[in-house]
C-alpha cells in the first residue's frame, strides 16, 4: 500500500478506525476485486475475526498488532504507534492508559513538526470525498454512508470511512437534528510541490471522466476541449482566470 495511507495512521485514535481506513483504501486501489475474505489472508487472520476487529467488537493482542505492521509493510514510527493504540485499547489500568496516550501524543507532535497534514491528502485521495461534501445540500438525501455510497457507486465501507474522515478533519459536523452539513462553504486544496496524493486524486477524476465518455448518455454529460498557445509567462493569469471561471 502506499505510504500516505500509513502516514493518515496519526489522525487516529483507534486501532480499528485506521483499519477501516486501510480496507477501504485497499479496496479502492484493487478497484474493488478485494474483499473482506482477501485482505484477512493477507493479514494472515481468519475473516470473522478481522470483520469483529474492523466493527471494534473484539481487540487484537500486540503480537498480533506487530505482525499486521510487518506484513502491510509500515515504517518503524507508523508500526510503534499502531502497537500503542492496540496497548491503549487493552489497557487494564487508567495510569497505564494515561502513559500510553501521552506516547502516543509525543508521536503525534513529531509527525507534525516533520510532515504536512497527510489526512488532508488523504481526504482528496480518493475522488469520493468532494462529492459527499457538494450531496449534503441535496434536498431528500439521506445522510447515512449507504445513501452515499449507493449514489456514488462506492462501498458502504468506502463511503463510511469517507464520513469518518471528514468529520475528523472538521470539514463536516452532525446538526442535533442528525443531519450533515459542510463547516466551511468552499474545500480547496492547493500546494506549490508536486504531491502524491493530489496527482493520484486528478488521476481518479481523469479516469471518471474517461469512463462516463463511453458509458454515460450524452445529455447527461458535457464534454468539452479547447487547444490555444500561450507563453510561460501567461500561465498565472490563465490559471486565475480558470479558477474565476470554475466559481462561477
Amino acid at each position: 500500500m502506499h505510504s500516505e495511507y500509513f502516514r493518515a495512521i496519526y489522525s487516529h485514535r483507534d486501532a480499528a478506525s485506521f483499519l477501516r481506513s486501510l480496507f477501504a483504501g485497499e479496496m479502492a486501489e484493487s478497484g474493488k476485486r478485494s474483499s473482506l475474505r482477501a485482505w484477512a489472508q493477507i493479514l494472515e487472520v481468519n475473516p470473522g475475526f478481522l470483520s469483529q476487529v474492523l466493527s471494534s467488537k473484539r481487540r487484537l493482542s500486540d503480537a498480533k498488532a506487530m505482525k499486521i505492521a510487518e506484513l502491510l509493510g509500515m515504517g518503524t514510527r507508523e508500526s510503534r504507534y499502531f502497537r500503542l493504540l492496540v496497548r491503549r485499547d487493552t489497557a487494564r489500568s487508567d495510569s497505564l492508559r494515561q502513559a500510553i496516550e501521552g506516547e502516543l501524543e509525543d508521536l503525534r507532535r513529531v509527525f507534525e513538526s516533520e510532515a504536512l497534514d497527510a489526512e488532508t491528502f488523504a481526504a482528496i485521495h480518493d475522488w469520493y470525498h468532494v462529492p459527499i461534501l457538494e450531496m449534503l445540500d441535496l434536498d431528500g438525501l439521506e445522510h447515512t454512508a449507504l445513501a452515499f455510497a449507493m449514489r456514488l457507486g462506492v462501498s458502504p465501507l468506502e463511503a463510511e470511512v469517507a464520513l469518518e474522515r471528514l468529520t475528523r478533519l472538521g470539514l463536516i459536523e452532525r446538526k442535533p437534528d442528525g443531519r450533515l452539513a459542510r463547516t466551511q462553504e468552499n474545500f480547496r486544496f492547493r500546494s506549490p510541490h508536486r504531491n502524491e496524493a493530489f496527482g493520484r486524486f486528478h488521476g481518479q477524476m481523469m479516469a471518471l471522466a474517461v469512463r462516463a465518455m463511453d458509458k454515460s448518455p450524452m445529455d447527461e454529460r458535457l464534454v468539452m476541449s479547447q487547444t490555444f498557445c500561450i507563453s510561460k509567462s501567461q500561465m498565472e493569469e490563465a490559471r486565475l482566470m480558470t479558477r474565476e471561471y470554475i466559481e462561477k
